[in-house]
């Protein structure tokens, strides 16, 4: 896997009053990729930034909007004892010395996957809840009806 930084952006993509226009510095990729068609639309709203519409190739065809929807890993209930131990037993000092920095960064990330798909559980998204509406967003909601009833019966 290569990290390229491109520029593809050729036009200012922000008008702040008095102030320079300026423009987007890079896009990050992972690939090299040919300069895909941009176009360049007013802003939205009260924002000064220009909305830029890219076209990017997908790398195998794959829509990962859709994948992520039927089953995610669920990282809140992952095993990070036995993480961490998968982790220890990477043997440092050999991939340090021995192995270029791509390639150092091939063998960790091969480990952390590995790891992750051994130690973190799957778990289906059910259809009549929303994506967004986490384990945070319940506890949340817990803490506020909570200081509503304390709140409600301070007033009797």
């Amino acid at each position: 896997m290569v990290n390229t930084i491109d520029q593809w952006v050729e036009e200012s993509t922000r008008y702040s009053g008095e102030e320079e226009p300026s423009m987007l510095d890079q896009v990050f990729t992972k690939k090299p990729e040919p300069p895909p068609s941009i176009q360049y639309f007013s802003p939205m709203g009260r924002s000064d930034h220009v909305t830029l519409v890219l076209e990017i190739q997908e790398e195998d065809g794959t829509r990962y909007r859709e994948d992520y929807k039927k089953e995610r890993l669920n990282y809140a209930r992952a095993d990070s004892e036995k993480l961490r131990e998968s982790f220890a037993d990477i043997e440092r000092r050999n991939i340090i010395n021995r192995r270029a920095l791509h390639e150092k960064y091939e063998i960790f990330l091969h480990k952390n996957n590995e790891g992750v798909k051994k130690y973190a559980p799957i778990y289906r998204v059910r259809k009549n809840i929303h994506t967004w509406y986490n384990a945070i967003c319940t506890e949340a909601k817990k803490v506020k009806e909570k200081a509503w009833k304390k709140l409600k019966k301070a007033e009797k």
